[in-house]
């Protein structure tokens, strides 16, 4: 436990290193300069990298340690809550605001919430990690990594893949009427986030104590949760879409509705499906989610240019649905196939079945 917390901490941190490296030298050679506003402002977001990397870790770290809540606390409620009152302690002592305050006021929020998580952790971890020697397996662990890191980019890529085709196919008023839709999915998409987050600790636990049977039934009801989330978030949409985004972006984005309720078809399958990519992240078979996730990119770039070029916007939206539906159908197939858990809402009924 504590090789693996200083190898991961130091990994992080060299990377973090190269990337700053990375954006100084192309400020340098791309002609922007570092003075320029938007030089300042990524300069100061390279301070950035390595103290949230840090806060991410810890908090990981904590969620391992089945500090699940408090886990959360230092990245979902006391970094933005600093990086608010900042913000308006600037604004209240006149401070000229700008792109590149507005980064250094996040690095200070997100480090006031590392010294916080760096805090919790030492609290939480075991007497005997304090004295023992780290025990560090960098090859092992950097060939687990990888795959993972190989499935975070993919899925990066396909969040932002579809915004660069439709910026080179269509008018920029409908990558913007894409943009208020895919902004809108994630809202919807919230449940599933928190029960991935809640369910990935609990998931290894239970797999490595062979409690088979306590994590099946745990899977169905995870399901079970992520599915009326989503059906709860969508529904309003389903009823009265665009008087919502008219509301909220103005009249001229009440088109974004149908793109969106699209998106949510493909967040309902992943919902249905449920944690499928949790339980082989945590199981060993990180692998998996990433041929998984390769898979859904490669049909993705295949169907959106074509449903594209036909539908516009929508076409954009109906790829992504296919390749989101592949991508889990394929780790949903894995997860049945290779560890005999059905992460699937149908689980629960299996389950009810075998109870009575």
């Amino acid at each position: 436990m504590k090789g693996i917390l200083h190898w991961s901490s130091r990994m992080s941190f060299m990377i973090s290193i190269i990337i700053g490296a990375g954006v100084i030298a192309w400020l340098c050679f791309s002609g922007q300069g570092l003075s320029t506003a938007l030089g300042l402002t990524l300069l100061a977001g390279m301070l950035m990298v390595p103290v949230v990397a840090q806060l991410s870790l810890r908090s990981a770290a904590l969620r391992g340690l089945q500090q699940i809540v408090r886990g959360q606390i230092p990245v979902v409620l006391m970094r933005p809550m600093f990086h608010s009152l900042l913000l308006f302690l600037t604004g209240l002592w006149l401070v000229p605001m700008s792109p590149a305050m507005a980064m250094l006021l996040g690095v200070g929020a997100a480090g006031a919430a590392l010294l916080i998580a760096v805090y919790m952790l030492r609290r939480r971890l075991p007497q005997e990690s304090v004295c023992a020697a780290p025990v560090v397996d960098a090859s092992r662990w950097l060939v687990d990594a990888l795959p993972m890191a190989l499935t975070e980019g993919m899925r990066l890529l396909q969040a932002h893949l579809l915004i660069l085709l439709l910026g080179v196919t269509v008018l920029m008023t409908e990558v913007g009427i894409y943009r208020v839709a895919s902004s809108l999915v994630l809202l919807i998409a919230m449940p599933i986030s928190l029960f991935n987050i809640v369910s990935m600790p609990v998931i290894a636990r239970l797999h490595a104590a062979g409690e088979t049977r306590r994590l099946k039934r745990m899977l169905g009801f995870v399901s079970g949760g992520m599915t009326a989330g989503v059906i709860m978030l969508s529904l309003p949409f389903a009823v009265a879409g665009e008087d919502i985004i008219s509301l909220l972006f103005g009249h001229e984005y009440e088109s974004a509705n149908s793109v969106l309720l699209v998106l949510c078809g493909g967040m309902l399958v992943n919902a249905l499906l449920g944690a499928a990519a949790p339980v082989l992240n945590m199981t060993g078979h990180q692998s998996r989610v990433t041929r998984a996730s390769l898979f859904a990119l490669v049909l993705m770039a295949i169907c959106a240019v074509p449903l594209i070029h036909v539908f516009g916007i929508l076409g954009a939206a109906f790829s992504h649905l296919v390749s989101f539906a592949l991508w889990h159908l394929l780790m949903w197939r894995d997860c049945i196939a290779r560890l005999s858990y059905n992460t699937s809402i149908f689980a629960l009924q299996r389950d009810g079945g075998q109870s009575a």
